[in-house]
């Protein structure tokens, strides 16, 4: 596929009459597809494909917003995994970023395809459920802690096993701030880990 820019402009005669046109055109697809690229890791966590902090920030103030506007419940989720330091300790870093990166597989798996999952850094997570009632949030936040806690990651021929930390707000009215609604998820997660 070869995307095209063009352009015409009129040519014209003694009269200020249209004798003509010059039409010109311009091959654009490399800088579409880098202007893709570009927007694609501005929004995407490097290492995981998942959406970065900034992009998630960005889903959730929406979902805040439509929360004031419609009442549509929501929920979010923040994940901090439990073990993942043994796994970058004793199998090293590279063995921890191929953890993240299967990791990142498994909980897209778990959610509804509009759900939003996010690494927002290190071994941090949030999933954004729009449309959702606090009891769904609930089972889709166990749903996520067994599936992570049934992986097994192997690394030259070691197995690996982690947990994570759930914790969960629930949001209707739109009260609430995204920094707000990520403290108190925070909070909830360390709840959660105690």
């Amino acid at each position: 596929v070869i995307l095209v820019d063009g352009a015409a402009s009129p040519i014209h005669g003694h009269g200020n009459g249209a004798i003509g046109a010059v039409v010109t055109f311009r091959n654009v697809t490399a800088s579409t597809r880098l202007t893709r690229e570009l927007a694609y890791h501005a929004n995407h966590d490097s290492l995981t494909g998942l959406h970065n902090r900034c992009a998630f920030h960005a889903q959730l103030q929406r979902a805040i917003e439509n929360a004031r506007a419609y009442g549509t419940g929501n929920a979010l989720l923040y994940l901090d995994l439990d073990r993942f330091k043994a796994v970058n300790d004793n199998a090293g870093h590279v063995a921890g970023d191929e953890l993240l990166r299967q990791l990142a597989v498994l909980l897209r798996r778990q959610l509804r395809e509009h759900d939003t999952v996010a690494r927002l850094g290190g071994d941090e997570f949030a999933v954004l459920l729009e449309s959702c009632t606090p009891a769904h949030a609930a089972k889709v936040g166990e749903k996520i802690r067994n599936a992570v806690v049934h992986f097994a990651f192997m690394w030259h021929g070691s197995e690996y096993r982690i947990g994570t930390s759930i914790g969960q707000v629930d949001f209707h009215d739109g009260a609430r701030s995204v920094a707000q609604l990520i403290a108190i998820a925070d909070r909830m997660c360390y709840v959660a880990k105690d």
